[in-house]
């Protein structure tokens, strides 16, 4: 059997961030290939912040390439952990291959799931900030090096607030944006770090708004 070839432009995630802070700028953002953000900096939302469903994004395990992609989250285990997708579709990702792209929604909060072959190649969550004591530093976002890992990473930072990961045929990636537990700098109203993990390492980092 002809071994299916996925491509990360294929897989394209755009993810609409919608970052807590007191003005209306927007600013957008375009990362390697197929992973694109746009952020837009609005007043704080008055709806819940659904943590809960921000944890259990953390539960939703990605198919491996090793694996032909599987042992990914199954449609069943998805609806266990967030009830039934609020819209299905499919689409093309790649030659004679198509992904099931399931999206759910909480209020303000957006959570996405592509599947190939029942199993979760990729998931992303959006419009969500946790709510945190500000301890991170300009000088934590400065100790991040190329190549660290996003579970080191996450233990000097926490929890990005939002956050898209891939994989596909001889690529994985993470894009990951911290906008709350900031220390912000001056009058500057907001801040954020963005980072970009390819293959396991991180490769791309930026930052507004630290102090």
């Amino acid at each position: 059997m002809t071994k299916k070839v996925m491509s990360l432009a294929s897989l394209a995630l755009s993810v609409m961030l919608l970052v807590a802070c007191s003005s209306n700028q927007t600013q957008k953002a375009t990362t390697k290939e197929s992973l694109q953000v746009e952020q837009s900096w609005l007043t704080e939302p008055s709806t819940p912040n659904h943590e809960d469903v921000r944890m259990k994004f953390e539960q939703i395990k990605l198919g491996e390439e090793a694996n032909d992609f599987k042992g990914g989250s199954n449609l069943d285990e998805l609806t266990a952990l967030f009830g039934q997708p609020s819209k299905h579709e499919t689409k093309e990702a790649g030659e004679n291959v198509t992904v099931d792209v399931y999206t759910w929604n909480f209020d303000q909060v957006e959570l996405s799931v592509q599947q190939f072959e029942n199993s979760a190649i990729s998931r992303s969550i959006s419009n969500f900030n946790f709510v945190r004591e500000e301890r991170v530093t300009l000088d934590d976002y400065k100790s991040l090096t190329e190549g660290m890992s996003f579970d080191q990473a996450v233990e000097k930072l926490g929890r990005p607030d939002v956050m898209a990961q891939v994989v596909s045929t001889g690529k994985s990636s993470i894009q990951a944006i911290w906008s709350s537990g900031l220390k912000k700098g001056g009058n500057v109203n907001s801040a954020n770090i963005e980072l970009i993990f390819e293959q396991g390492g991180l490769v791309k980092k930026n930052q507004n708004g630290l102090g």
